[in-house]
């Protein structure tokens, strides 16, 4: 038995109220058991909630410019905040996050320094008074510079198969920093150009900019571009201390990470597309503002337990997310998400209680219901079907 199942094997089956966002998107149903005493006890006290989900359904990564898969974001949306999210189930409207008001100005007709025509400009307006925390003591103060750090080292990361493209289409028109150059930018390729490598740099670097209060994306993507804010919501755009990166990553732990200093321009090209992620590599480690903060990833022993961040800036209970009627009423302390288990493992142990939330195969629904066909579920479950 792992260290999971030896702490949670006699814990009691509680209910879900909690603002917790879990984004893990499978071939599965989730089906947790509750009762009327477990929500009393829910909304009256803070509890640990515990998830298993499909084997193999691990995160790739804790670092959001790396996350391209729904394991991954599950794990850093409870971490991280965006600028903006998604007002409930409405892909199309949204809401302030870390940031609190925006614009969206056409600028057509005017060039980033290097002669790129822009086309439109979207300005937010950055909350204050929002701190990042860890699990190991770290405070520090967001700021304007952290949004404008965190989205220009993904555009410097770059990683191949990554979720950049999303950023670099809107932002320089095209689907990677390779594609931006005329001649080679490696230095010790053949036909090297030091003076277009300094060209891309100045270019990315000038797609998003910042002042004391704001930031603002400058987009060269001809006429508009309707999934930006889209993209703004979701894992890849969460924000990272650049404060954080370059005294505990770079400066305490040592590891090859972009300090977010331009230079002369040409030092960038030393960190595009790394074979991992230096926030990963070797031990995972991450810093947010989120509601959680990370406390344990285990890929021995398969699972991952975040804890609440008490400091949270929204509060708690907190008073999101808002989905119509339906308000959180509690909240969980710790979360732990594990993909140890196979479907008749994680069966039993749902039926008994030491799980409260399972994924259940498609074909192995029937399971969980007294009759199928009748939609009628056993005592104490409650099923979430379909999913995506």
């Amino acid at each position: 038995m792992n260290k999971l199942g030896e702490r949670k094997m006699d814990k009691k089956i509680i209910l879900a109220v909690v603002v917790v966002m879990l984004f893990a998107f499978s071939p599965a149903v989730s089906v947790r058991a509750i009762t009327a005493d477990d929500i009393k006890n829910a909304i009256q006290s803070p509890y640990e909630l515990t998830v298993a989900t499909i084997e193999g359904g691990n995160p790739e990564t804790v670092d959001p410019a790396w996350c391209y898969d729904t394991a991954s974001a599950e794990l850093i949306m409870n971490v991280y905040d965006t600028l903006i999210t998604f007002d409930g189930e409405h892909m199309e409207r949204y809401l302030p996050s870390i940031a609190t008001e925006w614009t969206i100005e056409n600028i057509t007709g005017t060039k980033s320094p290097e002669g790129l025509d822009w086309y439109f400009r979207y300005t937010f307006k950055i909350r204050t008074g929002v701190k990042f925390y860890d699990v190991a003591g770290h405070v520090y103060d967001l700021t304007p510079q952290d949004v404008e750090y965190s989205f220009e080292r993904e555009l410097v990361q770059d990683r191949a198969s990554g979720p950049q493209w999303m950023l670099y289409e809107p932002l320089l028109d095209t689907w990677g920093a390779f594609g931006l150059n005329s001649t080679p930018i490696v230095p010790g390729e053949p036909g090297y150009n030091e003076s277009e490598l300094i060209r891309v740099g100045k270019m990315i670097d000038h797609a998003v900019e910042s002042n004391a209060t704001h930031v603002w994306f400058n987009l060269a993507f001809p006429g508009a571009y309707a999934p930006f804010m889209q993209i703004l919501c979701q894992s890849w755009s969460s924000i990272l201390s650049k404060q954080w990166v370059n005294e505990y990553v770079i400066g305490e732990l040592g590891r090859h990470e972009w300090p977010g200093d331009w230079g002369d321009y040409t030092g960038w090209i030393e960190y595009h597309d790394p074979a991992i992620s230096p926030l990963d590599d070797p031990t995972p480690i991450m810093c947010g503002t989120g509601p959680y903060m990370l406390e344990t990833l285990s890929y021995t022993d398969e699972y991952w337990t975040v804890v609440r961040n008490e400091n949270y800036w929204r509060g708690w209970p907190a008073d999101f997310p808002k989905l119509g009627p339906s308000q959180p009423a509690g909240w969980v302390d710790r979360l732990t998400v594990t993909w140890h288990y196979t479907w008749e493992v994680r069966r039993d142990m749902f039926l008994s209680g030491q799980i409260d939330m399972c994924a259940v195969p498609r074909q192995n629904l029937p399971e969980m219901y007294v009759d199928f066909e009748a939609g009628i579920l056993k005592d104490g479950l409650r099923c979430t079907y379909p999913l995506p």
